[in-house]
C-alpha cells in the first residue's frame, strides 16, 4: 500500500527545489553557482587573481601615434594608459590583453595640433575619453612573433583588429613591441577632412613592459 503522505511530501520538496533554481536563474546568478561540486572543480581556472597580474611599467612603456599631413609625418604620444598583459610564452593561447588609453592625454609637439585633434570633429574627448583594446585570441606567428586578435574601441566605434606583436624577455621583464596601422575615418575621426590634406592612415606603435607579479 502506497503511503500517499510520504509521496506528497516528496513532491512538495521537489517543487520547492525547482522554485529555488528558478529564482537564482531569474536573478542572473552565474550557472556555476548551481553546479555540483564535481563539475565546479573540473574546469581549469586559467585566470589569476587581480593582485597577481603582471604590472605594466608606466615609465618604460609607451604608445605612439603617427599620421601624415601633406607629405610630413606628424608624431605624437599618449601620456596616460593602463591595463593588463597576462602572457606565458609556453601557453600563448591562454594569454589576454586589456588596455585602456586616456585619449585626452594624446600630445603633439605643436600645441595647436594637440588642441585640434581633441575637438568634436576629431577624437571628441569630451564624449569619448577612453580608447580600449581587449584581446580575444593570441596565436603564434613565428619565433618570438604573435598575432593578437581583439576589439579596438575608439570614438565610440569598435572594430576587430589583428595586432602583430614581437615578444622578448629581459632584465626589465616581459617586453611587447608592435605596430598597428588603422584608418581614422573608419572610427569617425576627422570624417569631414579630405584624405588629401590629412592621410586616412594612422600608425599606432607601442612598447609595453611588464614585471612579474610579486
Amino acid at each position: 500500500m502506497v503511503d500517499w503522505r510520504v509521496k506528497w511530501m516528496g513532491l512538495r520538496r521537489s517543487a520547492a527545489l525547482c522554485c529555488v533554481s528558478c529564482v537564482f536563474l531569474a536573478a542572473g546568478v552565474p550557472e556555476r553557482v548551481l553546479a555540483s561540486p564535481a563539475s565546479a572543480t573540473s574546469a581549469p581556472d586559467t585566470a589569476r587573481p587581480v593582485a597577481q597580474q603582471p604590472a605594466l611599467d608606466q615609465k618604460q612603456s609607451w604608445i605612439h601615434v603617427t599620421y601624415e599631413k601633406g607629405r610630413l609625418a606628424v608624431p605624437g604620444h599618449f601620456g596616460a594608459f593602463s591595463g593588463v598583459v597576462s602572457f606565458d610564452a609556453s601557453r600563448p593561447a591562454a594569454g589576454r590583453v586589456r588596455l585602456e588609453v586616456s585619449v585626452g592625454s594624446l600630445a603633439f609637439k605643436d600645441a595647436a595640433v594637440t588642441r585640434v585633434v581633441s575637438m568634436a570633429d576629431w577624437l571628441d574627448i569630451e564624449h569619448f575619453p577612453i580608447a580600449r583594446f581587449v584581446s580575444s585570441s593570441i596565436a603564434t606567428a613565428g619565433s618570438g612573433k604573435y598575432s593578437v586578435m581583439g576589439r579596438l574601441t575608439l570614438r565610440g566605434k569598435t572594430l576587430v583588429v589583428v595586432v602583430p606583436v614581437s615578444y622578448t624577455e629581459s632584465s626589465q621583464g616581459q617586453v611587447f613591441d608592435g605596430v598597428l596601422p588603422i584608418r581614422r575615418q573608419q572610427f569617425g575621426v576627422g570624417s569631414n577632412v579630405d584624405t588629401d590634406r590629412v592621410a586616412d592612415k594612422v600608425v599606432l606603435s607601442f612598447h609595453l613592459v611588464t614585471h612579474p607579479a610579486p
